[in-house]
């Protein structure tokens, strides 16, 4: 009681030194607040940076300032320091080998927005995944299959592994397909009718121009190519609507397009079954 008395006795040091440390954690408080909202506001103007890492950058920016000011706080109430110090390098000791692999893809998610190879929205590749970026979290990217199934993939792989933006000109995409024509074919004409079969249909864009060309011998056909180029999101409908169009040309124009073919061959007596 006496001690008590004592701290709360406005005369004595010790509650100065607990005014002088309550007053410390309540400015290192304040500072934190105004610190996260100016660094959300400033992190705003990158615009490869998303809002979660802003928030992110703030959270950490204040905990280590009312850090800061608890440890002030401590020293004015002539707490031994070396003791905490200890603790914190064992408490960090700790956290850095239980949770590797969170502080690892943690600080890859930080990279990766503020790289932004990516931002929510695009659709991209890495790991043989392809989805739509929902959002980048301390964990993983949350990608949107076309099928609607999310997939989590983990930050530090998708920083350490090729990753294929697949958003930007959504009319950069080419198509291709294969005809196989028969020996002995105008393969002039063939090449002539599978463009203007391209060029015709509604979708195909013009530039770059489609393209046909003899790719490989096979062994009953010529096999041909035809290139073109489309909008994303249309490439299916647009590729068949190709495939009719360039089949029915080639039928019209009398091009073959033969298929494989096997010749059997049977030597010696052939006994006919009878029955019993």
């Amino acid at each position: 009681m006496d001690n008590l008395d004592q701290v709360l006795d406005a005369g004595s040091n010790s509650f100065w030194n607990l005014l002088l440390a309550a007053i410390a954690i309540g400015v290192s408080v304040l500072a934190a607040r105004y610190a996260r909202r100016a660094l959300r506001r400033k992190l705003r103007q990158y615009e490869g940076l998303d809002q979660y890492a802003g928030a992110l950058i703030g959270r950490i920016a204040g905990w280590s300032i009312v850090f800061l000011g608890v440890v002030f706080a401590l020293v004015i109430l002539g707490v031994d320091m070396a003791g905490v110090v200890l603790a914190i390098v064992l408490v960090a000791a700790f956290l850095l080998l239980t949770g590797k692999s969170f502080i690892e893809n943690w600080a890859a998610g930080i990279l990766l927005q503020a790289r932004a190879p990516y931002r929510p929205g695009d659709r991209i590749e890495t790991l043989d995944y392809v989805g739509t970026v929902e959002m980048t979290n301390s964990r993983s990217v949350v990608l949107r299959k076309a099928d609607g199934q999310i997939i989590h993939v983990p930050n530090g792989d998708v920083l350490n592994n090729p990753l294929t933006n697949q958003t930007g000109d959504e009319g950069g995409r080419r198509c291709s397909l294969e005809f196989g024509v028969a020996g002995g074919a105008d393969l002039d004409a063939a090449e002539r009718i599978l463009v203007e079969s391209a060029v015709s249909v509604a979708g195909v864009r013009s530039e770059p121009v489609p393209t046909a060309w003899v790719i490989s011998l096979g062994d009953t056909t010529i096999n041909l190519e035809l290139r073109f180029w489309v909008d994303f999101k249309d490439r299916h409908v647009v590729r068949s609507a190709v495939a009719h169009e360039a089949l029915a040309r080639l039928a019209a124009a009398g091009v073959s397009m033969p298929f494989p073919t096997q010749e059997l061959i049977i030597t010696g007596e052939i006994n006919p079954s009878t029955d019993p």
